[in-house]
């Protein structure tokens, strides 16, 4: 155990630089020098996790902007590619946290938040009724030419007007039909799930 730690890349992991290197409780300090070392020596940038936990770092940031960014959507509040082109002017950020599911997946988003739901048991794990709502339908992202924006924004346009101006209506409306949006996803996840 000693001998063991998560040396984490980021996808595409030729293209991106940072790489997690995680201290676990059973890890030798030597053992996380030369993964340290390592990861320097094919020109990436290490990033030292001090403790396990899950998502690491950078996945439990980006799971908290994407968790808001679906919100936003899921209330009408403002469309897929106004969210990402705000993210990506004000904070600086390469893509948007849309644009980024539609590159690693819709299905796999829809998958790690139903994995902390059965381990939680906590409904705001659960995730965002966008997200479910095109599990449900095999719309995974770019993989399959289906961009989560383009989708979206034809979900979007095809709402009543009134409906988008009023995020209370809207919010009761999701509250109410979470549920069964959750539960007929699930169903596909069975059949639909990508293998990584």
């Amino acid at each position: 155990p000693s001998k063991v730690l998560n040396v984490h890349f980021f996808n595409p992991a030729l293209v991106m630089k940072t790489v997690e290197v995680v201290k676990g409780p059973h890890t030798a300090k030597e053992t996380f020098d030369a993964a340290f070392a390592f990861v320097k020596s094919i020109d990436k940038t290490p990033c030292t996790i001090e403790k396990e936990i899950y998502g690491f770092v950078v996945n439990r940031i980006f799971s908290a902007l994407t968790r808001e960014a679906c919100y936003l959507v899921d209330m009408g509040i403002a469309w897929p590619e106004d969210i990402d082109t705000a993210v990506k002017g004000a904070l600086g950020h390469a893509m948007g946290p849309l644009e980024t599911l539609d590159m690693t997946g819709i299905d796999l988003e829809y998958s790690v938040y139903m994995e902390k739901f059965r381990n939680s048991g906590d409904k705001a794990d659960l995730p965002a009724a966008c997200l479910a709502t095109h599990y449900g339908k095999g719309e995974y992202g770019r993989n399959q030419g289906k961009a989560f924006t383009t989708i979206q924004n034809n979900f979007c346009a095809n709402l009543n007007k009134s409906v988008l101006q009023n995020p209370e209506k809207q919010q009761k409306k999701k509250i109410e039909g979470e549920e069964n949006r959750h539960a007929k996803g699930n169903r596909y996840r069975t059949n639909h799930t990508r293998r990584f």
